[in-house]
């Protein structure tokens, strides 16, 4: 993970991880971590937008609602201090990493094999399943972690190219 102890190593690292053209404006919360704000021009202002929080230690990026700057930096401190999740949910580094690999497929279904590997530290459970999915109605049979997400993914990716993908591999 990437330590940003300095504004010049913030600005670096948000660099990778977003487009480099997009520009942030990072405030030091103690030494613990970095309030990002996105700078935004007159036309792009999002009065209910989200801020970010990088942890100086460990990288992490986590997405705050359109709280104001006090309470995020708040709800970061204590989260540090008392070791509980922050309030927002981390946005990076991803914390899965899904792969679906097409079992079967009909006219009107298609049945995927899914893996959903936690990157979390620590990790939460990793397991594989089947899904059958409903090509008209996008229900589905089976469960398991991150299936929603399957499911989403291998229909958008369908209406891409107009077939259904026999693999696929991201992060989330």
């Amino acid at each position: 993970m990437a330590e940003c102890r300095t504004r010049e190593q913030v600005e670096v690292y948000l660099a990778q991880i977003f487009n480099p053209d997009r520009r942030f404006q990072p405030y030091p919360i103690g030494e613990i971590g970095w309030l990002v704000l996105p700078e935004q021009s007159p036309e792009e202002i999002n009065p209910g937008g989200t801020n970010l929080v990088i942890d100086a230690e460990t990288g992490v990026v986590i997405e705050y609602p359109s709280w104001s700057t006090t309470m995020i930096a708040d709800d970061f401190r204590e989260a540090k201090a008392t070791g509980r999740h922050p309030a927002g949910g981390q946005i990076y580094p991803p914390l899965w990493r899904l792969s679906i690999q097409r079992t079967q497929e009909t006219p009107e279904t298609i049945g995927y094999r899914v893996q959903a590997l936690s990157q979390a530290n620590p990790p939460e459970g990793s397991e594989e399943y089947e899904i059958t999915i409903d090509k008209q109605t996008l229900r589905r049979r089976g469960y398991g972690q991150r299936a929603g997400s399957a499911v989403a993914r291998a229909e958008w990716q369908s209406r891409q190219d107009g077939s259904w993908p026999e693999r696929l591999t991201w992060e989330e």
